[in-house]
């Protein structure tokens, strides 16, 4: 059975560095008790109000598609192991985002000669072509979300604009919840694509 298991294993992990989005699902339903509990453990509740650990689950299923090709397998828990750091890399960008904020609206209530002293974080934001790249990059998503078939904007925005976990955009959809994974999936792998494709448009 063990060795069933991992032969199973093996191929959902080829088809998912072949970025196919039904295979990362699959994978990520293994682990997604672990990931639950990883998340909640990192993220502090003042976070939260701002970022759910649904909302960390999403953003990681996004991050590990769009970097299928980096993925290299690395014994039996290489691919636990590689989603849990993207996992953690979203808790670490959502805590320093708190904690950027948390500062500037401190920096906004010291008086004018005490502010020399927050000179220090002046260079951490964001340079100018930064901003530009990710307003590029947000454009292009949009463009790639548009190209979309109804059925797979709609999967998309529920689990990413309303936050829905896939059960429960299931219910919404009247979907079991097999075949709101794989629509899920092919949602995903479809959008990578069509990105890839606008990214490569506007660089020619």
């Amino acid at each position: 059975m063990a060795r069933r298991d991992r032969a199973t294993e093996e191929d959902l992990i080829r088809r998912f560095r072949d970025g196919d989005g039904e295979a990362l699902c699959a994978l990520f339903d293994r682990h997604e008790a672990l990931l639950r509990r990883r998340i909640e453990r990192w993220l502090p509740r003042d976070v939260r109000r701002r970022l759910s650990v649904g909302d960390v689950l999403q953003e990681a299923r996004i991050v590990a598609l769009e970097r299928h090709r980096d993925f290299q397998p690395t014994g039996a828990d290489g691919f636990r192991n590689w989603i849990l750091g993207i996992a953690e890399m979203r808790v670490r960008y959502a805590n320093q985002r708190h904690r950027d904020v948390a500062k500037r609206s401190a920096r906004r209530e010291v008086t004018k000669p005490a502010r020399a002293e927050t000179a220090q974080f002046a260079g951490r934001g964001p340079t100018p072509s930064e901003v530009a790249i990710g307003a590029e990059a947000e454009r292009i998503a949009r463009r790639a979300l548009a190209a979309l078939p109804d059925d797979y904007r709609e999967i998309l925005r529920l689990t990413r604009e309303e936050g829905l976990a896939l059960r429960e955009a299931a219910e919404r959809l009247q979907r079991s919840y097999e075949a709101t994974k794989k629509l899920y999936g092919r949602a995903l792998t479809r959008l990578a694509a069509e990105f890839r494709r606008l990214e490569g448009t506007h660089h020619e």
